[in-house]
This record gives C-alpha cells, structure tokens and sequence, in this order.
C-alpha cells in the first residue's frame, strides 16, 4: 500500500477531564455570526430566538432557513440548539406555535426555552422528542413548582435570576431536575415574568419580548422618615459576574454538583461579546476540572476581558451567596461604556475569522480490481458516536479502468481529492491506497468526493437527532414525568360578583364597616394572625367570604412564606376559618396543590393566563384565575369564552386598583442603608418619582423580605363591566394597595377620585 504524507499535523490532544460532573456552557447568539463565534471559542449549547414567540423582540434574531442552518452547523460541530420560546402566547396565536415550530422540530432542535405553561402543554403533545426548558420568565422560585413543571414534562428548569445556591441545591435535591442558572450578564431588578413596568406605562410587553428598560431610567427618592437619599438609578443593577467565584457554583465543597448549564446573557448584545465571554468561562471551567484540588483564582486579565467586551456601569456576583444588596446596584447610569479596541480584534482574530470545521480523516482506494471508494473517519475527537479512527461513511463509484498510459498515482490522487474548502468537514489527514493503474477522471473523483462529503454530513445529523431523542426520553423518565391533572371539578354556573383585596390594617377596618359587603375580602396572611384584627375578621366572617391573600413571592431560603401558609392557612392560627386562598405565584400553587389543599384557589395576575391550553394546566391546582391586565378585552374574551362562561374556572378581573408592576428581591430601603433586615413583620412604602412627575409607590413586604411597585395611577376599568361580563368573566375585584382612609371611602363607595388610567384594556401590547 502506498500512503500519502499527512497535510497537516494531528489533531491537538486536550487535557484529561473529570467526568460526568463538568457542566455545560450555554451562549447566546442574536445572530450567525454570534453563533459562529460561540461555537469556536467553545460553547457547549447555544441559545437563540426566531422571528416570533422571543424574549428578545429587538434582537437580530434567525429567519426560519437561519435558524435551520443554525441548528445544522451546531450539531455537525457537536453543540445543542436551544430555541426562546419565551413569551406569553395569546389565544388567537396559540396554533401558530405548532406551525412554527414543526420545521426546527424535523431539523434536530434540542430544546425550547418555554415562559407560558400553555405552550409547555402543546410542545409535551405535539413533540415528544423535544426538550422543555422552563423560562426564568417562568418565575420559578422552588422546589415546589420545579417539580409540578416536571409533572407537565419539563426537562429543565432555568430557576429565578433571585435564588441562591442553597436554593438551587434544594430543588436539585427534590426533583433530580436539570438546572440551568446564569453566570454573566444584564440582571433585570425584577423577579423576571412578573414585570409589567414596560407593558402598563408604554404598551411595550416585557413578556412579549418587547421591555422598554423602565427600570434603567432615572427616579427621584428619598425613604420616609429617613434624610437619606438614594442614588439617581435605584432600580438598574450592576451586571452579573460569577468569574471570581466559579468554582464555588461549579464544583463546591460536597463534591455534588448543582448547575448542570452555566448560561450567559446577551443575545442583544454582539459577536465579539458572545466568542469573549464564552472564550474566558470556557478556559475557566477546564482548567477548574483539568486540576480540581488546585485552588481556583479569576485572573485579572480575564476580568479585564470581560469588562473591555460589554461593561453596563460595574460588576457584581449577582445572588448566589446574597439576597440583595445595595451593592449590586449600579446608582449611577447604566450606559454602556464601550468596548476595548485591541480585545476586540483579539476575539475577532482568534473567533470569528476562524473557520470552525469537522475534522476528519479521508481514505481513498483506486484500484482496478474493486470499485472506487472514499471513507470518511472521525479524525482526533469523537464526533456523535464515532470514535478516532471509526468510519463514519462510505461512498463508492464503479470499478475504474485500466490505464493505457500515465496511471494515476498517490500525489495526483491526493492533489485531486484535496479539495473540501467549500465544505464543512476538515480532513487533517489522506490516505491513498491504489496499485498505480487505474484510470480515474477528475469528474468522478469530484462527484464521488461530493457525495461522500453530503453523506457524511446526514449521518452526523441524523446521530444528532437520534441523541436528542433519547436524551429528551431518558430526561423525561429520571423526573418520572406524568400529566398534570386538566380537569377541576365543574363549578356552578354563577351570576357575576364582587370582591375586595386589602392592603392595610385602616383599609381592613374600613371595608368591614361597609354595610353591604361585597362576596369575597382577600386578607393578606399578616392580618388573618393579628390580634389586633380578630375582632375585624370575625365580623367579616359572618358576613362574606374570606379568604387569604399570599405573599407574592414564596421561598424556602429563610424567609417565612411556606411557615406562615403552614400556620395559618392548614394550622389555622387565626380566629377565624378563611375559605379559600388568593395565590400569587407558581411556588405557592404548586404547594398547595402538594398539601392536598381542598378549598377555593384563586391565581392572581402575576400568575399570567393568556391562552386555554394555560387554564387546562392550571385547573389542576386551581379553580380561578385573574386576568392579565396586559390583556384587552378582546383577548380577554377570547379566552373567558373557552371555558363556557363561569365553567371549569371562573375568571377574574382587577376593575380598580393600582397594577403591581415589579415584584423585586433588591429593596429600596436595603440601597439606601435603612433595612431592619428580613422576616419582620414591617410594611413601608417608599415613593420614586419619574421624569415626568409622576409618583410610584414602592411597598417594602420585610416579612417575606420583597419590594413591589406598583403603578402612579389605578387602572380603573369599571365603565367596561358589562362587556366584561359578555367577555366571561365572573369576578370583579377591587385590589387596595397604599390608599389612604379617604381614598378608601371613595373607591369601595363605588366613587373613586383622582386620576386614573383604563390601563391596556382596549390597546392591549405589542
């Protein structure tokens, strides 16, 4: 046999790795060049978004032929493709997913990042073989709602950007999920999915993909009772920076892993951005797990990248290890200081002018005595299931001819096979095999080498779609998935009601003097084990329907939601006995349903429902729901209808009251040096005003130990209770928040004063 010299030398060999505990590294990519870029500075999987259904509307994103491309040049290269599908789905819309969907399913799609529970439902149907990630829109703030999205087929869960090691470890513990968690980039100061800020003051939905950067704007402020005054931009974070401490997220000192997907943020941002910071974290997980008993130190020129790439004000180590600080906020302007221009043609240099292929090795037989072969061998790495030196295809052509003269030998061979520039495969090595007489035309050569390069090409996506399919099914039986029950139990037909939420003792005394009450009065958990109200509630009770309003947010990190909803709600430490519950989020539904609770829930607005197959999953720990008020009341009447009027869920609207906007783990007395410190039992309000004069009250919950702005204005939407009625919904709720005794009077008199707003009522958003 007569070889060929390699043309080039071989492969490099990488260092030997730890296994089975090395999580992946997740990028962003906004566009090709980002995904490129990502891909050659060693990303494991790549998150991005299409022209519809994405968090990041203003962002480049792929056209469906893109991302079909993406998909392919991702997992030629060994990396997974995630797809945002992170916004709330209206009714209208929600058949379109399934057409969108369906041609990136076909293509090998990995996973989709998925907000609205509704969609979670369609894609667990209607494409088994797909990854469900659950959204940090999503809201996820424990164990409890972890596992019920597990139940509804979710294989990962992105957890809320506010949680904390501790945390995270609690979730993996419970349900063995796949967590993925942020390490670099923008931090929003909201709980993310449960901000309306963007949606009430401009139409522009952060849900939708379409946030406006409310809290990135100036706001005068000054705490009550307190001389000092807090920094120019209270509300826009430092950007999140987990570089010093990686090894601490990635490796701790049990030894147990708890992030199996380290992500970065930024598919707005560039690519120079995406191959950097991908470039520096890719270098600092191998070499904590190349020597995992050295001691890992971020070095300063690392830092120095990251900082030339993308820099929003300063940095900050987000909440692993801290529940919020005033550290983190940036107080000053949060414009972008620009980049350095000499990293930047570093990453360009070694990135994104390098042309990422597939190594292989390429074997030619030319011999007149069988037929003409090409075989295309993993070269080095193992790509998909195939190992150095295994054959990955084989392509043949007729027996070639004797040669009269001039036979073809190894270097015309080789010069003539050498020809793969406008593929994706890279051979490193040829080898020629020929008895030096055969006759072989350059146009067969050619068509034979095409082919082999084509077949090659399908057999790594088909293995790649193969992995997928099993990764997903082998996901789905370690969570022992199963369906969440989609059926409550029928309500009965009911005539529209009324219902009052309080906010405050003096507002609790004033409803209860009223002399016609309405149905039903939410009592926040504070108020249902006070003493001092027990005379109050008893009243109530004989007079209308109480139940119990919880907190916004519920965690397990030392904060007492679940300890209060133990003691008050199933201990029933109170005087008096509530009849059902207002819940606020995810967590608490979920904890509810897990307890076996057997009396009325009621989903508030920052569960958001935009679409029917939503209600379904819900009505499995629920028996009512509260209308987005980003919805308008077409779209309102849209979904109401599907549930036949005051059916299987009765829904409800907020008629009057000030729209909770953020919900926040930073504090705005924990910035300005005044916090008393969590689990007391304080209710302050902090008032920010805009650059218009406008006035927002902020309201510090110490007890659960979170902010929550709401709106300047009460959106009041009462003139529109009849088409309301017509649209289905059966519950009409004043929500009280910060109204003083004469406001009070006003608007539970049916005659509320002041401005006001009608909200999206009749615009909707984008």
């Amino acid at each position: 046999m007569i070889k060929a010299n390699d043309k080039k030398g071989p492969p490099a060999g990488g260092p030997a790795y730890l296994t089975g505990c090395k999580p992946e590294l997740l990028s962003p990519a906004g566009d090709m060049d980002s995904l490129k870029g990502a891909v050659a500075a060693g990303a494991d999987a790549v998150y991005l978004g299409g022209d519809r259904f994405t968090a990041r509307a203003y962002a480049a994103n792929f056209s469906s032929d893109e991302l079909i491309g993406a998909i392919e040049y991702a997992h030629l290269r060994g990396v997974k493709i995630y797809l945002t599908l992170n916004t709330l789905v209206k009714e209208r819309e929600y058949d379109d997913v399934r057409e969108f969907i369906s041609p990136f399913y076909d293509a090998g799609l990995d996973a989709v990042i998925v907000q609205d529970i509704g969609v979670m439902k369609l894609i667990r149907e209607e494409f088994p073989h797909l990854g469900i990630h659950a959204s940090t829109q999503a809201a996820v703030t424990g164990k409890y709602s972890s596992k019920l999205l597990c139940e509804a087929g979710v294989s990962r869960i992105v957890p809320a950007r506010e949680l904390s090691l501790k945390e995270l470890r609690a979730i993996k513990e419970y349900t063995g999920v796949s967590i993925e968690a942020f390490i670099h980039g923008a931090m929003c100061y909201s709980y993310s999915g449960m901000c309306l800020f963007s949606a009430m003051i401009g139409g522009r939905s952060g849900n939708r993909g379409r946030c406006g950067g409310a809290c990135r704007l100036p706001y005068e402020c000054r705490t009550p009772g307190d001389s000092k005054k807090l920094p120019p931009y209270p509300l826009s974070l430092r950007d999140m920076c987990t570089l010093p401490f990686l090894r601490d997220l990635i490796l701790p000192e049990d030894g147990v892993p708890v992030i199996d997907s380290l992500k970065i943020e930024g598919r707005m941002k560039s690519a120079d951005y995406t191959a950097g910071v991908t470039d520096v974290y890719r270098r600092a997980i191998d070499s904590i797990f190349e020597s995992p008993e050295r001691p890992y130190k971020a070095s300063e020129a690392d830092l120095d990248i990251l900082k030339g790439l993308y820099l929003r004000t300063d940095l900050c180590g987000g909440y692993y290890f801290m529940h919020n600080d005033s550290s983190m906020v940036s107080g000053a302007s949060p414009g972008y200081s620009g980049k350095s221009g000499q990293i930047r043609d570093h990453v360009e240099e070694a990135f994104l002018k390098k042309k990422d292929k597939i190594r292989v090795d390429v074997f030619l037989r030319a011999r007149t005595d069988e037929p003409l072969t090409i075989d295309i061998m993993a070269a080095g790495e193992d790509i998909r299931g195939y190992h150095a030196g295994d054959t990955i295809v084989s392509v043949s052509a007729d027996v070639p001819a004797k040669a009269d003269k001039d036979p073809a030998d190894v270097e015309k061979l080789t010069a003539q096979l050498d020809r793969f520039g406008g593929s994706d495969l890279d051979p490193m090595h040829f080898e020629v095999d020929t008895d030096g007489l055969s006759f072989v035309p350059s146009s067969v050569l050619n068509a034979l080498r095409r082919r082999a390069c084509e077949a090659a090409v399908s057999v790594i996506l088909a293995a790649a779609k193969a992995e997928r399919d099993e990764r997903v099914s082998s996901d789905r039986r370690n969570i022992a998935a199963k369906d969440i029950t989609e059926a409550a139990a029928a309500l009965p037909s009911a005539d529209a009601f009324d219902s009052v939420s309080i906010g405050t003792k003096e507002q609790l005394g004033l409803v209860s003097s009223m002399d016609e009450l309405p149905e039903r009065v939410y009592v926040p958990l504070r108020y249902l084990a006070d003493d001092e109200c027990a005379g109050l509630l008893e009243g109530l009770a004989e007079r209308t329907h109480l139940f119990a309003a919880l907190p916004y947010i519920m965690r397990e990190d030392g904060y007492p939601a679940k300890q209060d909803i133990d003691r008050i709600v199933f201990g029933n430490k109170t005087t008096v006995t509530t009849e059902g519950v207002l819940a606020r989020n995810l967590e608490e539904l979920a904890y509810l349903k897990t307890k076996g609770y057997d009396r009325t829930v009621v989903a508030d607005l920052t569960v958001p429902v935009w679409n029917a197959a939503a209600l379904k999953v819900l009505s499995g720990t629920a028996q009512g729901f509260t209308v987005s008020p980003e919805l308008n009341i077409a779209e309102i009447g849209d979904l109401c209808r599907r549930l036949g009027g005051a059916g299987s869920m009765t829904g409800s609207v907020m008629i009057y009251g000030r729209v909770p906007m953020m919900v926040s783990a930073n504090c705005l007395r924990k910035t300005a040096g005044v916090c008393r410190g969590p689990g007391r039992n304080g209710r302050y309000i902090t008032m920010l005003t805009d650059r218009k004069k406008n006035t927002l009250p902020v309201i510090s919950e110490c007890r659960y130990c979170y902010n929550v702005l709401v709106n300047a204005f009460p959106t009041d939407i009462g003139s529109y209770r009849e088409k309301l009625i017509k649209a289905g919904v059966r519950e009409f709720r004043i929500s009280l928040t910060c109204e003083n005794e004469q406001e009070t009077r006003s608007v539970i008199t049916g005659k509320p004063s002041g401005s006001a707003t009608s909200g999206r009522i009749i615009k909707g958003v984008e």
